[in-house]
This record gives structure tokens, C-alpha cells and sequence, in this order.
């Protein structure tokens, strides 16, 4: 399985843990559901995912480290949980591109869809 898309289907529960045995899955969108507890610790056993949207939730707990191992992530979604504000920023800045994590004016066109999704407010 490449993609998962279960967007606005009324998905209750955690995300079990075995969605990480599948390690050729690209896309999750598990967005607009009723989904508590925290993300799966194994994330990154999903070594070819770039797209992972779980806005509008009740996630919570730690964001895992793991996240930063998907190498090929280039869109990640996490506002309208219960994640702290510090916890998304911190997020944000470590997958920012390093020339934004070094205070840089350059343009990237990945980092814009990343810093929407994570609903990190400017400033």
C-alpha cells in the first residue's frame, strides 16, 4: 500500500502502530477524524513517506523524533490538535530548509506547505 487517505470518515481511536509495518506507504491523510493519542514512535519505518496530514484531531503527547528520519517528508500536518504551540515550532524549524533555520531570505517551495500545515503563527 502506497496511500492511505481517510480523511472526513469519522476514524476513532489511535493510530495503531502497525500502519509503520508498511514500509512502501507514501501518503497518510488521516485528517478531519476523531483520532487521540499520540503518533506511532516507528514513524520513520515508513521510509518512503513524503506526505503525512493529521490536522483536526485530538492528537497530543510528544511529536516523535522518528518524524525527522522520513528523509522524503515534504508535507507534514498537524494543526487543530493538542499539540503544544513550542512543540509544532520546534517541529517546523528542524524540517525548515537550513537556510531558513540560519535566518536566510531565500525562497523554498516546500517550506511554505510545511509551515501552513503545522499552523505555526508568524512572528
Amino acid at each position: 500500500m502506497q496511500v492511505l487517505r481517510l480523511a472526513r470518515n469519522r476514524v476513532s481511536g489511535t493510530i495503531p502502530a502497525s500502519m509503520c509495518l508498511c514500509k512502501s506507504l507514501r501518503e497518510v491523510d488521516l485528517s478531519c477524524n476523531m483520532l487521540y493519542g499520540s503518533v506511532p514512535a516507528d514513524i520513520d519505518k515508513c521510509m518512503q513517506l513524503n506526505m503525512l496530514i493529521l490536522n483536526h484531531n485530538r492528537l497530543s503527547g510528544d511529536l516523535p523524533h522518528t518524524l525527522l528520519d522520513c528523509g522524503l517528508l515534504s508535507a507534514l500536518g498537524l494543526k487543530k490538535n493538542f499539540f503544544t504551540a513550542e512543540q509544532r515550532k520546534q517541529m517546523l524549524l528542524t524540517l525548515a530548509p537550513p537556510a531558513f533555520r540560519e535566518g536566510r531570505n531565500v525562497q523554498n517551495t516546500q517550506f511554505p506547505e510545511i509551515y501552513d500545515a503545522l499552523g505555526v503563527p508568524l512572528g
